[in-house]
């Protein structure tokens, strides 16, 4: 099993939204979940938020120290919409989802705790990130009113649904 995963998102400042790599790596070792790459509380705060939709919508959380890596790393990160990139890195990283063509992907979301995906701010800037990046795909709670529609990116209204947990 891979124990890191990565996928794109994206950071909006002012009116322009930047490209963020976020890796997850899952391995051994005390159990712990930090968040990495100028972050701010909103972001830190994600990984209760992320544990909790994770298991509330049926897969399981890894025992260990997780670590994800928002990059570039001078990079000021704000708000939730790191949440989705996050999860799904970490599920992929644990053999939980597929993870081959997550790369391809620009993902944006925030996680309820029920694994419900709400909107974030910047919807059409990250859009029309996702198609200069040719990124085929742009992910996220709420497509802006169809602001991202004839964009060149797929919306998605994403949910966690049905994983392995057995319970």
């Amino acid at each position: 099993m891979r124990n890191l995963a990565s996928t794109w998102s994206a950071a909006v400042v002012g009116v322009e939204a930047l490209p963020v790599e976020v890796e997850v790596d899952a391995g051994g070792g005390k159990e712990n979940f930090v968040v990495v790459g100028l972050a701010d509380t909103a972001v830190k705060e994600s990984r209760q938020r992320v544990k909790a939709a994770v298991w509330n919508s049926g897969y399981s959380c890894p025992k260990g120290f997780i670590t994800a890596s928002l990059a570039p790393a001078d990079l000021k990160k704000g708000g939730p919409c790191f949440d989705l990139p996050i999860a799904l890195g970490l599920l992929a990283c644990t053999g939980q989802i597929s993870g081959e063509r997550l790369a391809e992907w620009m993902v944006v979301g925030e996680l309820a705790l029920d694994g419900e995906v709400r909107g974030v701010r910047g919807a059409l800037a990250i859009a029309l990130l996702a198609r200069a990046s040719q990124r085929s795909h742009c992910a996220r709670g709420q497509c802006g009113g169809g602001k991202c529609r004839g964009r060149g990116s797929d919306c998605a209204r994403p949910r966690f649904a049905g994983g392995g947990r057995g319970d």
